[in-house]
């Protein structure tokens, strides 16, 4: 069971329906929406749900050990990054992709929840 450690939640406002557990990323309007492949992660939704322009809590990348719904099967150890729809996959380098962590835990397919280490 995948669970969370010295983790930091702040409000902030959703740009779009949240997903519990899965990356948000700032964009130009001042709000969160759920983080495309390529974008730098800001946080991980702590809600689902949550609709444009309503307070979203967010666990924030403070070192933090963090639950994450998995895009892909992924591995102990590996870079963390996001795949097009904010769930974490292998971070595969590319020139604009983000690192967000390591895995701490391995899912076996997608959707699964797992911890990351910020």
């Amino acid at each position: 069971m995948a669970t969370s450690q010295n983790t930091q939640v702040v409000s902030v406002i959703a740009g779009e329906t949240s997903v519990i557990y899965t990356f948000v990323s700032l964009q130009s309007d001042g709000k969160y929406d759920i983080s495309a492949q390529g974008e730098r992660p800001a946080g991980i939704a702590a809600e689902d749900g949550v609709a444009d322009g309503d307070a979203l809590a967010m666990v924030i990348p403070n070192g933090a050990i963090a639950k994450v719904k998995a895009g892909d099967a992924t591995t102990i150890g590996a870079a963390v990054g996001s795949d097009a729809t904010g769930r974490a996959i292998d971070h595969v380098s590319a020139a604009g992709d983000f690192r967000a962590g390591i895995f701490l835990d391995a899912a076996g397919a997608a959707n699964e929840i797992v911890r990351i280490q910020f």
